[in-house]
């Protein structure tokens, strides 16, 4: 009985996620008192000299893959299978297998460039476990350190953040939007303490970056996939008085109301000092060949165009292709879940 209830919970909060009905963000004018803006984004000082290929690892030791790694543990639940190993000069890793290793070191490269903090991330086309469930030649991945001095302290919800309400704030969801971020979930968000020239600092980062550059919705969307993300609109036309929408299906489409023009235009103008050479750099460091690198990079190009040329008028409380279509957003959300459903009861 507990188990059909709660099956039937989830279908219905599912269903409502996708509708867009979510709690009220907090919002602030201001940073709130105790915090700094430097603890979400620090202006990039060298936007156009910042090396993508290098992005945030740089001075960290790249994964030592000349020789089999030891399994630690392995990862169970989630979207991507994983592992944390040991390799032979002894760092720790938090290895990400599947469609989200590319996609996650060139997100975070991206958001990195434009002053947002991230954790150091490499992306690996070969290497090799010693022991484990299969061990030998693994498939491409995403290493992460699990020893580069940012402590992990928690997490932090885009609902109520110190930072809501800010311009840098509403430019990192403009971002998260432009890269088709599906999955702004809470627990993707997390706070380092990390000591800097000899004091600590907290950083405020979105971490897990994989669900990008690919199409948005609630269950399984295609990540990594350039065929769904040119498809995918970044604006649409609303048929009923042609303002513009965001095309964004995605879970906790309320965030939707703290992006506007400002914001977009601001995440604009940061997106637009980046050279031809540094957009190549960040999907080079995702292991993209070249012909699918060009097409992402158009397509985000025209995203950034598209951000920059927005009129001031548009506002994010009016921003949801789906807002005031309540009874036909259910309807699309159930439609949007029918392997979820399927699954829960099997």
């Amino acid at each position: 009985m507990h188990q059909w209830a709660a099956r039937a919970a989830l279908i219905g909060l599912l269903s409502l996620r996708q509708a867009g009905v979510e709690p009220h963000v907090h919002s602030t004018a201001a940073v709130e008192s105790g915090h700094e803006m430097s603890e979400l984004w620090q202006k990039p000082a060298d936007l156009a000299g910042r090396n993508l290929v290098v992005g945030s690892t740089a001075g960290v030791p790249a994964p030592v893959t000349d020789q089999p790694m030891t399994m630690l543990s392995q990862k169970t639940s989630g979207f991507s299978a994983g592992y944390d190993v040991r390799d032979a000069a002894g760092h720790e890793w938090s290895v990400k297998l599947g469609d989200e290793a590319q996609t996650e070191v060139v997100a975070s490269r991206l958001v990195w460039a434009i002053g947002f903090h991230q954790p150091p991330t490499f992306y690996v086309s070969a290497w090799a476990l010693a022991d484990g469930p299969s061990p030998g030649p693994q498939p491409p991945a995403r290493f992460r350190p699990k020893d580069d001095g940012l402590d992990n302290v928690g997490v932090w919800s885009w609902h109520h953040d110190p930072f809501a309400g800010t311009l840098p704030y509403q430019g990192l969801l403009a971002t998260m939007l432009l890269l088709n971020s599906t999955d702004l979930k809470t627990e993707n968000n997390i706070v380092y303490r990390v000591n800097e020239d000899g004091r600590d600092e907290m950083w405020y980062v979105v971490r897990d970056l994989g669900a990008t550059l690919g199409e948005t919705g609630v269950y399984r969307p295609r990540r990594n996939d350039v065929d769904a993300f040119e498809a995918s609109p970044f604006l649409v036309s609303h048929a009923d008085d042609g303002s513009l929408k965001f095309g964004f299906q995605g879970l906790q489409r309320e965030l939707l109301r703290d992006v506007d023009a400002p914001a977009l235009r601001w995440m604009a103008d940061l997106f637009g000092q980046l050279s031809d050479r540094q957009w190549h750099d960040a999907f080079r460091a995702g292991g993209y060949d070249e012909a699918t690198a060009s097409r992402y990079i158009t397509a985000l190009k025209d995203r950034v165009a598209a951000a920059a040329s927005i009129d001031p008028s548009f506002d994010g409380d009016d921003s949801d292709y789906w807002a005031g279509r309540t009874f036909p957003r259910v309807l699309h959300a159930i439609k949007q879940i029918p392997h979820a459903v399927g699954d829960l009861f099997h």
